[in-house]
């Protein structure tokens, strides 16, 4: 049953040209560092629209780095909270963790 609604990522794929306007017009951001993870079985390619969007928005937009994510990994928790650590020691703000599923 879950794998039917991944199908929905077509749709939501197509409708994206229609949505534009409305997203380009979302209140601008402030630079600060937004970490992007992909959904379960999703590469970072996946991301790219929203990566596009957040910085055009004005948002200091970074991608985790993994590869496909194949589910919970430790050494990727681990790693994960090193790589927010490093990005807010660099940036000296806080880092907002988006996710798409």
């Amino acid at each position: 049953m879950h794998s039917l609604l991944e199908w929905r990522a077509l749709f939501e794929m197509a409708t994206l040209p229609t949505a534009l306007p409305w997203l380009l017009a979302a209140p601008r951001g402030d630079g600060h560092p937004v970490l992007l993870l992909p959904g379960f079985l999703a590469d970072e390619g996946t991301l790219a629209p929203l990566r596009w969007v957040l910085a055009y928005l004005g948002h200091d937009v970074r991608t985790w780095g993994f590869g496909r994510n194949l589910g919970f990994q430790r050494r990727h928790a681990e790693a994960l909270e090193r790589k927010i650590r490093w990005l807010h020691h660099e940036s000296g703000r806080k880092v907002s963790l988006v996710g798409w599923s």
